[in-house]
This record gives C-alpha cells, sequence and structure tokens, in this order.
C-alpha cells in the first residue's frame, strides 16, 4: 500500500507522489532513530555526565556529519514535528535527555528523511512517475553519514 509524501510532512511541492513501500521507509527511519540515539547515548555515557545534554548530542551528530548537511529552517515544520514524536517513541537509552538534546536527535532524523524523500520525488519525477521506489531514494541514502545510511 502506498503512501503520499504530503503525509510525510514534506510539503506541497510533490503532491500527487507516493512512496511505493511506506513500511520499508518507515523501518528505516525508527533504525535510523535507533542508530543515532544510541551514539548519543554511547557519547552522554563515555562523559560521565550521567544525562544526555544539547552539547553532547550536538557533538556527536557533529562528529557523524550529520549537521553539516543543511539547516533545520529548510525542513517543514510537520515533518520535524513528526521525527521528534518518532524520537520519543523510540528511545530506550539508559540516560535522559535533558530539554533539546532529543529535539537536536530529531532534527537529524527530520533532515536526512526530507532529503530521502525530496530527492526519492525528483528521480521519481526524471523516469516520469508518481511513484517514489526504493531505487529513486538510494542516492539521497547513500550520501549520508554512517549511521544514516546503514540500511541502504
Amino acid at each position: 500500500m502506498s503512501r503520499s509524501l504530503e503525509s510525510y510532512g514534506v510539503g506541497r511541492q510533490f503532491e500527487g507522489i507516493v512512496l511505493e513501500d511506506p513500511a520499508l521507509f518507515d523501518s528505516l527511519v525508527i533504525r535510523m532513530t535507533e542508530d543515532l540515539e544510541l551514539a548519543v547515548q554511547v557519547a552522554a555515557l563515555g562523559s560521565g555526565l550521567g544525562i544526555v545534554n544539547g552539547n553532547i548530542a550536538g557533538a556527536t551528530l557533529s562528529i557523524l556529519g550529520v549537521l553539516a548537511r543543511f539547516s533545520v529552517d529548510q525542513i517543514p515544520v510537520q515533518m520535524r514535528r513528526s521525527a521528534l514524536v518518532t524520537s520519543r517513541n523510540v528511545t530506550r537509552g539508559p540516560l535522559d535527555y535533558e530539554d533539546g538534546a532529543l529535539e537536536l536527535v530529531g532534527d537529524a532524523v527530520a533532515m536526512a528523511t526530507y532529503s530521502y524523500l525530496t530527492i526519492g520525488a525528483q528521480n521519481a519525477r526524471v523516469d516520469g512517475s508518481q511513484v517514489v521506489k526504493l531505487r529513486h531514494y538510494l542516492p539521497a541514502c547513500e550520501s549520508w553519514p554512517y549511521p544514516l545510511n546503514r540500511f541502504c
């Protein structure tokens, strides 16, 4: 069953375009979130602070090369909210998050998700299709650093 890109919060610029296998894509997003959360938790545990704060989360995402991709201001608000909900639902690490730290993880997931979907939609259009298939978003996926590309 396909799902519209608009339902992901991409925006109206890709109206009418659908994702062929949303279950596969959603599982990719959840695994990205889990991997980012694991990296942030390990960094926080190594710091000895006993909590994940914004500095640790930001430094971890920076080391992974995630934050340098593009500004979160380019990401539609609905997509950022959805990524934050996913982050809140998926995080299971032993350390709590200070205000703002989990939002950084959510923003990283939103940036990668937005990239996958928009590049996938553009590639589908080049093929003359309204359906985004795995082969359409793989080029975006492969351009992201680990762990955001681990399941590509």
